[in-house]
């Protein structure tokens, strides 16, 4: 029976990672997995980090973005009618709540961590599967990173390109969405030229465990 249950724990641990694995095309194909055991911090205790780095960011992001808002439209209905008042009230309370339920919801990164600690794992087992899943990471964000980089560099083109059409359209105004697709297309540009923090430590991860490509 104890040989069953350990068996069924590999078939686990196995699926997850190849799951991973298979999700990412930029998978070290070999490494020298003992210098998992090495690394500092060890994969383990990046997904530990990244969680907490993710519950601390999006403090701001939900529930004090809802704060902010919820306070613009109070100082800004002083001259409203109580019903117009109400309305704007309503919008930014819904704007709150919408906030705080999300920052209690686990996101990506808590559920990793908190599926990691369930498996069990121990030593070497431990930090392949923590380096699937940081690997997994780094791949997504690339991904993320690349197609968003090039919407905001499509987007500045395209405000460029009817903007340069528009003949009718005062010079003035044309000035205006002429600076804001330069924004566009300079921000994308910087996206696609930057790595995210999960790429670079990825990247260091990789060279230090000799992963080949």
């Amino acid at each position: 029976m104890l040989e069953q249950v350990e068996t069924m724990k590999h078939l686990i641990i196995w699926s997850l990672a190849i799951l991973l694995i298979s999700q990412s095309e930029l998978f070290a194909l070999a490494f020298d997995k003992e210098k998992l055991m090495v690394l500092d911090p060890l994969c383990s205790q990046r997904i530990t980090h990244q969680a907490n780095d993710y519950q601390n960011k999006r403090l701001w992001g939900n529930v004090g973005l809802g704060l902010a808002i919820l306070g613009v439209v109070w100082n800004n209905s002083g001259g409203l009618g109580a019903d117009a008042k109400l309305g704007n009230l309503t919008q930014g309370f819904t704007l709150l709540t919408t906030g705080a339920i999300l920052y209690f919801t686990s996101g990506d990164p808590v559920i990793q961590k908190d599926t990691l600690q369930n498996l069990d794992l121990t030593g070497i087992e431990k930090e392949e599967v923590a380096y699937s899943i940081l690997k997994y990471n780094a791949a997504r964000s690339e991904v993320t990173r690349i197609n968003s980089s090039l919407v905001l560099m499509a987007t500045g083109i395209g405000y460029a390109l009817l903007t340069f059409a528009a003949t009718n359209a005062s010079p003035s105004y044309k000035d205006t969405l002429y600076l804001s697709s330069a924004i566009y297309f300079v921000q994308g540009l910087w996206y696609y030229l930057n790595p995210g923090q999960n790429e670079k430590d990825m990247d260091k991860i990789d060279k230090a465990v000799g992963a080949s490509l």
